[in-house]
């Protein structure tokens, strides 16, 4: 039960922190922009998934090299998670590196 609870809330209160950010935050270039979305539709969508589910995701991407090495198991709501959190990231370092009063 409080797997649930925490996969559940926690994942509510980052995409409202994230989608609150989107709105609020004025400096956004359209790549971050981008990105942060991307973030809070593949949480949304896991959330639809786990309400929709009993509490549990549907992975269904699985990456290894033959049977010996599984490298992971997700689904398209993961990847666009992770995704967009690496190209925020990656954006973030090149706009600090383009702009080091910003840092």
């Amino acid at each position: 039960p409080y797997k649930t609870v925490v996969l559940t809330i926690f994942p509510v209160l980052l995409t409202l922190f994230a989608l609150g950010y989107l709105i609020l935050e004025k400096n956004l270039t359209l790549g971050e922009m981008i990105c942060i979305a991307s973030v809070i539709g593949g949480g949304m969508s896991n959330l639809y998934d786990r309400i929709l589910h009993q509490g549990t995701v549907t992975d269904f991407m699985n990456f290894g090299i033959g049977p010996w090495l599984r490298t992971g198991i997700l689904n398209t709501a993961d990847l666009s998670i992770t995704l967009g959190a690496v190209a925020l990231v990656w954006l973030q370092m090149y706009r600090n590196k383009k702009d080091p009063k910003s840092i």
